[in-house]
């Protein structure tokens, strides 16, 4: 004998599939920036409970809340929901797309999502795209590439990034220094710094290595406490260090540079006495003209 589902049986399934697979599942409607809204706008029309688990709050109380689901998504990532949009308006086609955001328990999450566009349309709000959108969260996985990353980029013995970390981001030292993630948001003025560890070489070779490591971690502090507020420290050799410091004006550059030299001069080790380091600097400003730092500094 034949049986046939009743359509309020088939909804409850459905329903109950939608709320019991182990990724977020949500659509809304994603509207495009307006004079008085920057941002694009994304209004929940409806989530799954995994996505719940996920935000940290049900969809009624997400409504409720002052909060939209942009102010949840940090800064570095906004320009991901405009370049979404921007997709999701010139075709029906899968968008895939990683998102971080802070939820409504204050813990980050790190999501790779797909999304589609279901309609396209207009109302009180705007323009805007209905999308329906999948999407997991990585957070584990992400913190563990970023441990891993963590062991590729930086040095050891120093702490500091190492000479694969500077040949990595070099391309955008050279091409677009202002948008140079890893430097301050603030200022104009930027300062390429080299500096050497004089007599390493003979350091090690009539002290030993032990001596050559306490005096290399020793600089590499000093170079940190002194320059690391305004930038970015590689050490690129075994006695050399590179800096880039992104600063307002020439007199806190000069102040690092001081203390540098300072710090370096007040120093005493347990094995090595003394330390002496050599120090260049070249400042450019971008306030000024679009410069390319390769052609302006030797890095």
């Amino acid at each position: 004998m034949s049986s046939c589902l009743k359509v309020d049986d088939l909804v409850i399934d459905v329903d109950s599939l939608f709320n019991t697979i182990d990724c977020g599942i949500a659509v809304f409607r994603l509207y495009h920036p307006t004079k008085g809204r920057q941002d694009h706008h994304i209004a929940i029309e409806q989530f799954n409970n995994e996505s719940e688990h996920i935000i940290g709050v049900n969809l009624d109380n997400f409504n409720q809340a002052a909060t939209t689901f942009e102010d949840l998504v940090t800064p570095k990532y906004k320009t991901v929901l405009k370049d979404v949009y921007e997709q999701l308006s010139k075709s029906k086609d899968e968008v895939q797309f990683e998102v971080e955001l802070v939820n409504f328990n204050r813990k980050t999450k790190y999501l790779i999502c797909n999304a589609v566009a279901l309609s396209y349309g207009d109302d009180d709000f705007g323009q805007y795209i209905r999308v329906q959108s999948a999407f997991m969260d990585i957070t584990k996985l992400k913190i563990k590439e970023e441990h891993l990353n963590n062991i590729i980029r930086f040095d050891p013995l120093t702490n500091v990034l190492n000479r694969a970390a500077y040949e990595h981001d070099l391309p955008q030292i050279e091409h677009d220094l202002g948008n140079f993630p890893l430097l301050p948001e603030t200022g104009n003025l930027f300062t390429f710094v080299v500096i050497d560890i004089n007599g390493l070489k003979t350091i090690n070779d009539d002290m030993g290595h032990n001596a050559g490591d306490e005096i290399i971690k020793a600089a590499a502090k000093v170079v940190k406490d002194s320059l690391n507020k305004y930038g970015v420290i590689y050490r690129t050799g075994g006695d050399e260090f590179f800096a880039i410091l992104k600063t307002s004006d020439h007199s806190q550059v000069r102040d690092c540079l001081s203390q540098l030299h300072s710090c370096a001069d007040k120093w005493s080790g347990y094995i090595v006495k003394h330390m002496s380091l050599s120090v260049g600097s070249k400042s450019i400003d971008l306030s000024d003209d679009v410069v390319n730092s390769k052609k302006n500094f030797n890095v």
